[in-house]
């Protein structure tokens, strides 16, 4: 897994428990 994905789910993830 690259350092750029997982920091490109990290900010998904993060955006998702900001939205919920």
């Amino acid at each position: 897994m690259k350092s750029e994905e997982r920091e490109s789910l990290a900010a998904s993830g993060h955006r998702l428990l900001l939205i919920r």
